[in-house]
C-alpha cells in the first residue's frame, strides 16, 4: 500500500532546511592598458583605469539546490512531489500518480 508523502520542507540528502534557487550570471570585464607612457624597468605597461563592465548575461535556467550540502536537486530527489520555480517562489506539485499508485519498482516487487 502506498503512503501519502508530506510536502518536502528540507533537503532529502542532508535533512537541513536550507533550500535555495540559484541562477548563473556570466560577466565580462576589461581594463585598458596605458600604452602612451614609458614602460617600467620590468617592461610592464600600467593600466589606465580600474575594471569596467562590458557585458552581463543572466541565464534563464534556474536550479534548486541545498545551501548546506551544496548539492543540486531535481524532481527525482523528492518522492511523490515535483517542483516548479516561478517568479513568486517555489511551487510544490503533488505527483498524484506516484502517491496513490506507487513507483514502477514498488509495483514490480508485489
Amino acid at each position: 500500500m502506498s503512503t501519502i508523502h508530506k510536502r518536502p520542507d528540507c533537503c532529502p540528502l542532508c535533512g537541513k532546511h536550507t533550500l535555495a534557487v540559484y541562477r548563473i550570471t556570466h560577466k565580462k570585464d576589461y581594463r585598458v592598458v596605458n600604452m602612451s607612457v614609458r614602460k617600467s624597468e620590468a617592461g610592464v605597461f600600467p593600466y589606465k583605469h580600474s575594471w569596467r563592465n562590458e557585458e552581463t548575461k543572466t541565464m534563464k535556467a534556474q536550479q534548486l539546490r541545498c545551501n548546506a550540502c551544496d548539492e543540486d536537486l531535481n524532481n527525482e530527489h523528492f518522492k511523490g512531489w515535483d517542483y516548479k520555480i516561478t517568479t513568486k517562489g517555489l511551487l510544490w506539485i503533488n505527483n498524484f500518480f506516484d502517491t496513490f499508485v506507487g513507483d514502477d519498482d514498488e509495483n514490480a516487487k508485489s
